[in-house]
């Protein structure tokens, strides 16, 4: 992941970076700065880019990535607590 973010997708008032390496992917939601990864063997979400993992049940990327999408789309706002719920 050293190598920098490379998509780049604005929803509403949210930029979604990810990145995605033959071994491992992130997805960044900024400005508030959760960060969801499986970079340490298992997928987990961090609710601030240097905070606690929380494991998540979900592995696919692409339909963590349509969860995040959906959550913006329909709440305007992210919830973390109800986001952390969407995932597991």
């Amino acid at each position: 992941m050293k190598k920098g973010l490379r998509g780049k997708n604005f929803i509403r008032d949210y930029i979604i970076y990810d990145n995605t390496t033959p071994k491992m992917w992130a997805i960044i939601v900024m400005p508030i700065e959760i960060r969801i990864d499986n970079a340490h063997g298992y997928v987990h979400i961090h609710f601030s880019l240097k905070g606690r993992k929380h494991k998540i049940n979900k592995t696919n990327f692409h339909e963590i990535y349509g969860i995040i999408e959906k959550h913006i789309e329909k709440n305007e706002l992210i919830n973390k607590k109800k986001l952390w719920k969407e995932l597991l």
